[in-house]
């Protein structure tokens, strides 16, 4: 059973695509706009989002595609009654994995997601395990990191940090290390910039400052994170 996404605020598509995927065994979870869009995966983790290009209220089924890739590679079919070449280019650099033109019948779009699937299949079976501590998901392929499976939005900075103290297993990563990798730098009188960094991500995680469970200080040396573990199971972010 393959769980979709529909994105797509024409509501007789939505009912009529939703109706004839559960009658095949599916399952469907429905949005008329993208508002929602990185909770609904968050929560629901669905295998593949067929996303509308052209929205009433404006919305652009390219931005949205654009903006998802840069935290998520759930496969994504956009959808349209647009067929010029140009368009479909545009959406297939923004990353999009396949591109339909309304109307379509069920048979061809469930071919289409066996196919992203087999190729999102392939990837995955390289991927770098999932790191958890506690509520905690860090994901290095994705760059990515869910608390109690909620997007937690880090910079470019702070999430390379976390994956640095990622990478050391639980074992202690000097400032002087985290400045040379994530900054480039090893100057001692730089190292306030890893101490902000991590202020910032601590804030960002909710930690309690006086006993925190995710980032832990080690003396003058540096920091490490809490009890490491390789995920079991896909969890959160695994499809993201």
């Amino acid at each position: 059973m393959t769980h979709l996404l529909i994105v797509d605020d024409e509501v007789h598509f939505r009912n009529t695509l939703s109706k004839a995927l559960h009658s095949q065994g599916h399952r469907v979870t429905a949005l008329d706009n993208d508002d929602q869009l990185a909770a609904t995966i968050a929560i629901n983790r669905p295998d593949v989002i067929l996303l509308d290009l052209m929205f009433d209220s404006g919305a652009d089924g390219l931005d949205i595609c654009r903006r998802l890739r840069n935290w998520s590679s759930i496969p994504v079919i956009i959808a349209s009654v647009r067929d010029d070449e140009s368009t479909i280019v545009r959406l297939l650099d923004a990353g999009a994995d396949d591109y339909l033109i309304k109307p379509f019948n069920i048979s061809e779009l469930l071919a289409r997601v066996r196919a992203v699937q087999r190729r999102m299949n392939e990837r995955l079976e390289s991927k770098t395990p999932l790191i958890r501590v506690e509520q905690l998901t860090i994901d290095l392929d994705e760059q990515t990191v869910f608390l109690n499976n909620e997007l937690v939005h880090l910079t470019q900075k702070e999430f390379g940090v976390m994956r640095v103290l990622a990478l050391a297993g639980g074992r202690v990563v000097t400032y002087k290390a985290i400045l040379n990798t994530v900054w480039g730098l090893g100057d001692a009188d730089k190292y306030s910039h890893v101490r902000n960094v991590v202020k910032r991500i601590r804030h960002k995680l909710s930690e309690d400052l006086s006993n925190p469970k995710y980032i832990l200080t080690d003396g003058t040396r540096g920091y490490r994170l809490g009890t490491l573990r390789m995920a079991e199971d896909t969890g959160a972010g695994s499809a993201l």
